[in-house]
C-alpha cells in the first residue's frame, strides 16, 4: 500500500513538472488589440494559439496570431492595428479646415473650420471627427459678414446705400453730406464696412453752423486772415499771400495717392479760418510683405504698390500654395489694409 502512495504521489509531481516546463507565463501585449473570447483560458501550454482583433476604430492587414513555444510567445502572423483613414473631408466656400487633434485624416482625428476674413461661421458646430463611419456632423457653412446702416439724422445724405441697408457686405462704402449749405458735417464723409461687420467710423451728424458775427461797429471788409494753416500732405493751388481779406478762399490740392474727403477749399471768415480739407492715406504693400505671406498681385507684374484710399487690390496665391487665411481681394481704408495669407 505505502509503495502505490509513493508512485501516485511521483506521477503527479512529474505531470505538474511537464506543466510547468511547458506553460507561457503572461500575455503579449498587441496595440490597440484585445484577445478574441476564443482564446482566452486561464493557462497556456505549448501550442496554444492566440487571436487578437483589432478595436473599433482600428484596423490591420491580416489576422494576428501568437504560439505558445518552450515557454514563451512566438508571433505566427504579427501585424499592427492602425487607425481606419477617412476620406478627404469636404471644403467649405470661403473658408477652411485645419487638423487641431491628430497627425492625418485618421479614426480620432479631429478637424476645425474657420472662415475666411469677410466671413463668419453660421453653423452650430466648427470641428468634426473621423469616426467609425466616416466624419461626423455637416461642413460647417461661412457667410458673407454683413453691415447695419443705421442712420438716425435725417439731415444726412447718403449716397452708396444699397436696397437692403441690413445686409451691406465687406468693403462697401457709403458717402455722406448734409441736406443744407447751413449745416456742417461731424465726422467722416464716408465710411467702410469692415470685414468683422463694423463701420470703419461712426456714422457722422449734420449740425447748423453758428454765423460768426462781427461787432456792429466793424464791417467785414474790416477782418483778415493771415496764412492758411498747413495741411498734412496737401498743397495751396497758386500763390500763397501773407494776408487774406474776409471771404476769400484757398484751394488745396492733396499730394500723389493721397484722397481729398470732404472740401478742398478753405474760407477766410471774420479773421478766421474754416473747417481744414482731409487727405487721406494711401496703403503700401510691399514685394517684401507679399513673398513673406505667399501671395502676389493677381494683375500687373510684381511691384510695390501704393494703393490709393477705397482702391482695391485682387491678389492670388503664389505658386504651389492654395489655402487662404482672407479674402484675396481687400480695400485700401485710410493707409490700412489687411494682407491675406496663403500655405
Amino acid at each position: 500500500m505505502e509503495l502505490i502512495y509513493i508512485v501516485l504521489c511521483f506521477i503527479l509531481w512529474t505531470n505538474e513538472a511537464l506543466s510547468t516546463e511547458t506553460k507561457c507565463p503572461g500575455l503579449p501585449e498587441v496595440g490597440n488589440a484585445d484577445l478574441n473570447e476564443e482564446s482566452q483560458k486561464d493557462n497556456y501550454t505549448d501550442g496554444d494559439l492566440l487571436y487578437f482583433t483589432c478595436r473599433v476604430g482600428y484596423a490591420s492587414t491580416r489576422r494576428i496570431t501568437y504560439r505558445c513555444s518552450n515557454r514563451r510567445w512566438i508571433a505566427v502572423r504579427s501585424a499592427t492595428c492602425s487607425p481606419k483613414p477617412c476620406e478627404l473631408p469636404e471644403d467649405t466656400p470661403n473658408g477652411r479646415y485645419d487638423i487641431v487633434t491628430g497627425t492625418d485624416l485618421v479614426f480620432g482625428t479631429v478637424i476645425k473650420y474657420t472662415c475666411n476674413e469677410g466671413y463668419q461661421m453660421v453653423s452650430r458646430s466648427d470641428t468634426r471627427s473621423c469616426m467609425v463611419e466616416g466624419w461626423s456632423d455637416h461642413v460647417p457653412l461661412c457667410e458673407a459678414v454683413k453691415c447695419v446702416a443705421e442712420i438716425n439724422d435725417d439731415s444726412v445724405i447718403v449716397s452708396g446705400l444699397p436696397d437692403n441697408k441690413n445686409h451691406i457686405e465687406s468693403g462697401h462704402v457709403l458717402h455722406f453730406k448734409c441736406e443744407s449749405s447751413e449745416q456742417t458735417l461731424k465726422g467722416e464723409s464716408e465710411v467702410v464696412c469692415l470685414s468683422n461687420g463694423t463701420w470703419s467710423s461712426q456714422f457722422p451728424t449734420c449740425e447748423v453752423l453758428e454765423p460768426v458775427r462781427p461787432p456792429i461797429s466793424m464791417k467785414p471788409q474790416g477782418y483778415s486772415c493771415g496764412p492758411p494753416p498747413l495741411i498734412k500732405y496737401a498743397d495751396i493751388r497758386g500763390f500763397q499771400k501773407d494776408t487774406y481779406r474776409h471771404g476769400e478762399r484757398v484751394e488745396f490740392q492733396c499730394q500723389n495717392f493721397y484722397k481729398l474727403s470732404g472740401t478742398n477749399t478753405m474760407q477766410c471768415q471774420y479773421g478766421q479760418w474754416t473747417k481744414s480739407p482731409l487727405c487721406l492715406e494711401p496703403c503700401i504693400v510691399t514685394i517684401e510683405e507679399m513673398q513673406r505671406r505667399g501671395v502676389m498681385l493677381k494683375y500687373g507684374t510684381e511691384r510695390k504698390l501704393y494703393v490709393p484710399h477705397e482702391d482695391r487690390v485682387q491678389f492670388v496665391c503664389a505658386h504651389w500654395k492654395s489655402r487662404s487665411d482672407g479674402d484675396l481681394i481687400q480695400y485700401c481704408h485710410n493707409g490700412k489694409m489687411h494682407i491675406p495669407s496663403c500655405s
